[in-house]
């Protein structure tokens, strides 16, 4: 098994249900990790400050939906340009989906995180001495989640050749890494 054989899609039954277990083996790290996680969240900041992580989330979730519709056009044309063996278009299509992210992520998150990170004590409900600290993270979070989209267009040959085994490792270090 070469290196050129990470790069051949899984097409058998036995590369879907290698897919399958690695996915089955993010979904139960993930629960893990977040219910041992909630609960030092809670002990150390308290219901308050724990209220304003929850609502960071809940933003990224909204935010979300925008993003997901870009990458799942574009995940689809190109999948679709791929296996018709007309790589040029899959290409185009790519190359169209990544720049319109970009632009999306430029032109209107980047602003509107920017503000909306500013101005979230007086939108929310914050806790008396936590303004800063919660520009501070709401700021983090979304230029977090743009990058994280950017990222996320890079994954599309993974999934065109059904070869998500190789993006759920990766995703194992990014699960971590908050907890540390």
């Amino acid at each position: 098994m070469g290196i050129a054989s990470l790069f051949q899609p899984h097409i058998s039954g036995k590369g879907v249900a290698w897919n399958s277990l690695i996915k089955a083996l993010t979904i139960a790290l993930t629960v893990l990790i977040e219910l041992f996680y909630v609960k030092f969240l809670l002990y150390k900041l308290g219901a308050d400050l724990f209220g304003v992580i929850s609502l960071t989330t809940n933003t990224i979730l909204i935010v979300s939906l925008l993003t997901y519709v870009i990458l799942n056009t574009m995940g689809r044309f190109v999948s679709i340009d791929v296996h018709r063996g007309n790589n040029s278009a899959a290409n185009q299509a790519f190359n169209v989906g990544f720049l319109s992210l970009l632009v999306f992520s430029v032109v209107c998150l980047l602003p509107a995180s920017a503000t909306f990170s500013w101005y979230a004590p007086q939108l929310f409900i914050v806790p008396v001495g936590c303004e800063t600290a919660t520009r501070v993270l709401f700021a983090a979070v979304l230029f977090s989640f743009i990058l994280t989209s950017l990222g996320s267009a890079l994954s599309v040959g993974t999934f065109v050749y059904n070869r998500l085994d190789l993006v759920d490792p990766v995703s194992y270090t990014h699960l971590t890494l908050p907890t540390n």
